[in-house]
């Protein structure tokens, strides 16, 4: 194997190790933003003067989207050669982060007006230094943008992966059609 296509090759496999590098870290994320700021916050709404709208708002399907990469990360880990498959049969289901994108400005509205609130502010303050398991994480905003920030990573990610492809690689096919539907929706 001629050293260009040898070194192209290994790219394109520590590019799927990141994939799932990342994966992993986003999906934590995911899961602690849930457990740390959405589920205390829903159980002390009252005392928060939080409404339903707020959280709704705030967290908008957030939980289908942890959903939607709970799977994709199992998926790779059991299978780290067909990264590529994954993505593409989940390709269309992320026209779900639409929804989360689209109310994404409204619940930064919603999250500085709930700020003015002192009550509010410290329940913020107190989850970050607190987070899971006692140990402190990060504010509540850093990990809503995540979800903001998916999709255009996918894309680069596939957009690397196919320019270190050969037009005799056979899966070079599927990696463009990933990366296009994955495009579309970024």
């Amino acid at each position: 194997m001629p050293k260009d296509l040898e070194k192209k090759k290994q790219l394109r496999q520590h590019l799927q190790k990141e994939l799932i590098q990342t994966e992993t870290s986003y999906v934590n994320g995911l899961e602690t933003v849930a457990k740390v700021y959405k589920k205390p916050m829903m159980e002390k709404m009252k005392k928060l003067k939080v409404t339903i709208e707020d959280v709704q708002a705030i967290f908008s399907n957030l939980e289908a989207i942890i959903q939607l990469h709970r799977i994709i990360l199992k998926e790779f880990q059991a299978s780290p050669d067909d990264i590529i498959k994954t993505l593409n049969s989940h390709a269309a289901y992320f026209k779900m982060y639409t929804l989360f994108l689209s109310g994404y400005d409204k619940g930064l509205q919603t999250m500085d007006r709930l700020r003015k609130n002192k009550t509010f502010q410290q329940f913020l303050v107190t989850q970050q230094e607190t987070g899971e398991g006692g140990g402190s994480c990060l504010d509540i905003m850093s990990y809503l943008i995540t979800p903001v920030q998916r999709i255009p990573r996918y894309e680069l990610m596939l957009r690397e992966i196919l320019k270190n492809s050969e037009d005799g690689d056979e899966d070079k096919e599927l990696i463009e059609k990933t990366y296009n539907q994955i495009r579309s929706i970024a």
